[in-house]
């Protein structure tokens, strides 16, 4: 299942070359006739080789060995200039960089030890928004450039908060004001300064949950064709809605 550049796509090796997507039938999927390297699916199999091996130390070591360092590599070298990387399954660079430091987690590579997870830190944390959450807009996936969203996103903050304490971020300030996007309210009998935008029925001890405004993280690069299609034609932005 590896490629040879050491990362793995979705569910095959890559077969042939990227001029094939010229034959794409599809309006709304973009780079579905190749199968690609990626850092999430990379990172997927990635931890779970080292938590394997964490439990079977001696069961086929050395090919586990080789197939984890490979894919560190891969991961490794799929990190852009300013720190980021980009993703091909959710929204988008936010996403992807969770996935790397995760990787890079794994292999003993964090803030204090690893100039590349100092990086992403540094480019994470470039990205907060002033009331403390992450937002990123759809169109990173059609530009390929990162675009903040007009508001923070209970999705991307969620994922920026998970990475930069896996890479052991040392101002906790910033991670603890991530967790407190929104207003503190009381869920479930307990007092909760909630990672959310909105947290809706929260006197409904059944109903304790945030809605995450516009498009906030499900989707990807393989969907962000259709995006423009949907919002353009079909739906107001300002009214779409994913209760979580």
């Amino acid at each position: 299942m590896q490629n040879p550049d050491g990362g793995f796509g979705s569910y095959e090796r890559s077969r042939c070359g990227p001029w094939l997507e010229h034959l794409n039938p599809a309006e709304v999927f973009d780079k579905i006739m190749v199968e690609y390297s990626y850092p999430e699916c990379t990172t997927a199999v990635l931890t779970s080789l080292a938590l394997f091996r964490r439990y079977f130390p001696d069961h086929r070591a050395s090919e586990i060995e080789s197939t984890t360092s490979r894919a560190a590599s891969f991961v490794l070298a799929s990190q852009r200039p300013d720190g980021s990387w980009y993703g091909a399954w959710a929204i988008c660079f936010t996403y992807a960089t969770f996935f790397a430091l995760e990787a890079l987690e794994m292999i003993l590579q964090t803030y204090q030890t690893s100039h590349k997870a100092r990086k992403a830190d540094d480019w994470l944390v470039a990205q907060q928004k002033s009331d403390g959450g992450w937002g990123e807009h759809y169109s990173s996936c059609e530009l390929e450039t990162y675009v903040q969203h007009d508001e923070s996103q209970v999705v991307n903050t969620s994922w920026a908060v998970l990475a930069l304490i896996l890479a052991r971020y040392p101002d906790a300030e910033k991670i603890r004001s991530g967790l407190q996007v929104g207003d503190p309210t009381v869920c479930l009998g307990r007092k909760a300064a909630f990672l959310a935008i909105a947290i809706t029925d929260a006197n409904d001890l059944h109903s304790c949950s945030w809605i995450a405004k516009n498009r906030t993280g499900n989707g990807s690069r393989r969907t962000s064709k259709g995006y423009s299609i949907v919002h353009g034609k079909y739906a107001k932005r300002e009214n779409l809605g994913i209760r979580y």
